[in-house]
């Protein structure tokens, strides 16, 4: 008789409670994904310099790329972030532009590049290279990385999503406190 009470009480009390928590655990992780890691535009487009740098660092990290640092702050040779990815050195210069990158950067890829002896030079953008910029670009191998690279690593890193609306963050709340 013991036994089938116990039994009784694990089916019918404590296992459907069980899976209720896991329940409420899966969706409070989902949420809280989405939620805190909800990038848009606007965001981007007004990050300061460094900060752009160290956001294009957790950028490539979540896009496969290995071995990433951000350099110095000053003294860095033209270079803002160092990253390996199949068994390629790549030597970037970061610009978080309001407006088109020039040549001068293109010119600070390569030479950095040339300095820290990595294989491929890049400029990275959340913008758009001017035509003289292009055409340096590919006469020396720099390789130009605009806004819709940026646009592309975002969506595969899933860092860009749609914004939530103002409830999320009440129901994250709520789960965490049903979910104990």
């Amino acid at each position: 008789m013991k036994l089938i009470i116990l039994w009784l009480i694990n089916t019918v009390i404590v296992l459907p409670l069980k899976t209720i928590t896991y329940i409420f655990k899966l969706i409070f992780k989902f949420i809280n994904n989405i939620y805190f890691y909800n990038l848009d535009w606007e965001y981007i487009n007004t990050m300061k310099g460094h900060e752009f740098e160290y956001f294009t660092k957790i950028l490539l990290e979540k896009n496969g790329f290995k071995q990433v640092t951000v350099s110095q702050s000053s003294n860095d040779y033209g270079i803002d972030v160092l990253a390996t990815k199949n068994k390629y050195r790549y030597a970037i210069q970061c610009k978080r532009y309001n407006q088109k990158v020039g040549i001068k950067a293109v010119q600070e890829a390569k030479s950095g590049c040339d300095y820290y002896q990595c294989d491929i030079p890049v400029v990275f953008t959340n913008n758009t290279f001017s035509p003289a910029a292009i055409k340096l670009a590919k006469n020396i191998n720099v390789e130009l990385w605009d806004k819709d690279t940026l646009h592309h690593y975002l969506k595969k890193s899933k860092l860009l999503t749609k914004s939530l609306p103002f409830y999320y963050p009440l129901i994250s709340f709520l789960i965490i406190i049903l979910s104990g």
